[in-house]
């Protein structure tokens, strides 16, 4: 916590420095200065709100701690300003309790985040709803517990909100409190349903009705529906002319199984504004309906047809025609069981050739994309930021070479399991490509150690790097990340099985933002040279540490397991295997005792994996209370 400010003047000026526990920031030249300590309760009140602003703003969570320090600050802590925008995402524990305390001194919150809060239901939204009069933004994903009651109370309480997410769960949730929600928000902008099914169920449990379309039309202000896994009973218009027009910029449908050409078209034609169009696995749209789309909506930016197994080159040729500005195409796993694919060099080439706004390009699984297709992609598309070409087994160094030198700006690359892929390529793209964020390349198997090194020797922007089974990966990898990567966040190395402790103390060396790390050995694999060096090397760097997964790894001891819990607070879930002699029935009850040690609550999941070596391994999947980032 901050103790004192220092005020120093020299040369007619003032220098300045914030002391922070036992650290200081030291801008004191070698001369003789005037310095003066002031104690950070002397400072105005405005300053020292601004200062919590800022560290609410990296994590929320810190103005509950901030309220313990004094009784000062426990009142400042309180100030509507800081409490504009509530955002507590995953937070399991939750209660109604407790947002009605933080309610309580927060009059002018504008934006709400409760998403995947599992105790979240009408109670609290009614809660929201009448003390959040002026809100603006509400997202309750994955809260399952809403019902058209809570949707009853928003309408008529918050009139001015512009976005609202939901998720609808079995038949607590209908298409009327939804259409009273649109008609009563005269200022909604953007509506996202998520229709979540059961396991296996094709079950329809919110369907889209004319009456429904007929409540958007209505809306001046709504520009983006989404509804996943929606059921579609539509009649479609005859007379077109008859027909209001949608003021629609985005229209998602993914997952709604039974949207058909007609219905795609009917809508295509009302919404000749659409910018942004996910259709993904939908198995009733085929190239007739996707022609139609490009024709009458030509400013089209973004189509999303994942998982559209009747989309083919002809389509795709006709969107690259008419929609010349197109920035996004997704067609992963389009693909009927035929040896060319679906999409081939013909569709990419054409995207190439008239869209030269490209920003992003998924082709995952699309066999029928090769060398040709992507270098015509870079050369053209300098643009490109996202490209995805995992599994195109036509896919060598020789395109991803040409990526390297053509597309500087590019920050997500995905290319697992192209199996022709090697480090030279791999080292091109990491050097050019500074700003670099993202690498997934699992399952490279000919990929071996990489460089990591940009060509000016700057720091890396990497963040995520996925080297899942890149078995010819050894410490070197690591120890350059761990030069070379100090915002590297998420890291899986499961089943690289020439990494040992070395690679992974050297990476937490530097590395101390990590969050996630897989390191596991799943199936028949084991590994002994990951052991609780490394975990006691992660509890000591990498505090941020959120999940984690050493399954497999057989020299991790209890006492390593107390480490990592104890010192890494915002841990949410380890995975951890314990090889044993014979079946020790007290083993999951001591590791639970140590975490709830740490931990208001803990739940496991136990597996029992088949003999290695003459030995019995108990899995544990630990799932546990933490503040989120």
């Amino acid at each position: 916590m901050f103790q004192y400010f220092t005020a120093k003047k020299q040369n007619g000026g003032w220098k300045s420095s914030i002391s922070c526990g036992c650290n200081q920031l030291e801008l004191e030249p070698c001369v003789k200065t005037m310095a003066t300590k002031i104690n950070i309760q002397d400072l105005p009140e405005t300053v020292v709100l601004k200062i919590f602003s800022f560290v609410a703003g990296q994590r929320i969570f810190n103005l509950f701690r901030m309220r313990r320090v004094c009784r000062k600050w426990c009142r400042l802590s309180e100030d509507a300003s800081l409490w504009r925008k509530l955002n507590f995402p995953n937070c399991d524990e939750l209660s109604y309790e407790a947002l009605e305390l933080i309610l309580s001194w927060c009059g002018n919150v504008r934006e709400v985040n409760l998403s995947n809060c599992d105790r979240v239901n009408d109670k609290c939204v009614e809660l929201i709803a009448k003390k959040c009069c002026n809100l603006e933004v509400l997202d309750l994903t994955g809260c399952r517990l809403l019902s058209d009651c809570g949707l009853e109370v928003l309408s008529r309480n918050c009139s001015l909100l512009g976005y609202v997410s939901i998720t609808i769960y079995k038949t607590n949730v209908t298409s009327n409190a939804v259409e009273n929600l649109i008609k009563a928000c005269r200022s909604l902008q953007e509506l996202k349903v998520t229709c979540e099914r059961e396991d296996d169920s094709n079950e329809v449990y919110f369907y889209l009705t004319n009456e429904f379309l007929d409540a958007v039309q209505t809306s001046e202000s709504l520009k983006m529906i989404y509804f996943h896994n929606a059921g579609i009973i539509i009649e479609e218009e005859t007379d077109l002319a008859k027909s209001r027009m949608f003021n629609l910029h985005c229209l998602g449908l993914p997952g709604c199984m039974e949207l058909c050409n007609d219905v795609l078209c009917h809508l295509s034609y009302t919404s000749a504004k659409l910018q942004i169009l996910d259709i993904s696995y939908c198995p009733g749209i085929d190239d007739a309906g996707i022609a139609i789309v490009a024709q009458v909506c030509p400013n089209l930016l973004h189509l999303i047809a994942k998982g559209c197994p009747c989309i083919t080159d002809v389509s795709i040729e006709i969107v690259a025609r008419h929609c010349k500005m197109l920035q996004c195409l997704n067609v992963c796993g389009c693909e009927l069981p035929r040896p060319a694919g679906n999409i081939t060099d013909v569709a990419v080439q054409s995207i190439a050739e008239n869209c030269l706004d490209l920003r992003q390009l998924n082709v995952k699984w699309c066999q029928g994309v090769t060398d040709k297709g992507i270098a015509a992609i870079a050369t053209s598309c300098v643009k490109l930021s996202h490209l995805n070409i995992c599994g195109c087994l036509g896919i060598s160094d020789v395109s991803v070479k040409v990526v390297s030198t053509f597309c500087q700006d590019l920050r997500c690359l995905e290319i697992s399991e192209c199996l022709r892929i090697t480090r030279d390529s791999i080292n091109d793209i990491v050097q050019n490509c500074v700003k670099l964020e993202y690498l997934n390349m699992q399952v490279c198997s000919y990929v071996s150690d990489l460089e990591f090194k940009s060509d000016k020797n700057k720091l890396l922007a990497l963040c995520h790097v996925d080297l899942c089974y890149c078995t010819k990966i050894t410490d070197k990898t690591l120890k350059q990340m761990g030069n070379s990567c100090p915002r590297l966040t998420y890291l899986s190395i499961a089943g690289c099985h020439r990494i040992t402790d070395a690679g992974v103390i050297s990476l937490t060396r530097n590395c101390n933002e990590l969050q996630y790390l897989d390191a596991s050995f799943r199936g028949s694999q084991s590994c002994a040279q990951i052991t609780s060096n490394s975990m006691h090397a992660l509890a000591s760097s990498c505090s941020n540490l959120t999940y984690l997964d050493v399954i497999g790894c057989s020299n991790i001891s209890e006492a390593s397991i107390h480490s990592v819990v104890g010192s890494c607070r915002y841990l949410k879930q380890l995975n951890v295997s314990q090889f044993t002699e014979k079946m020790d029935s007290q083993l999951l009850l001591r590791i639970s005792k140590c975490i709830l040690q740490y931990r208001s609550s803990c739940s496991c999941e136990e597996m029992i994996s088949p003999l290695r070596g003459r030995k019995l391994v108990q899995n544990f999947l630990f799932k546990m209370s933490a503040p989120s980032l």
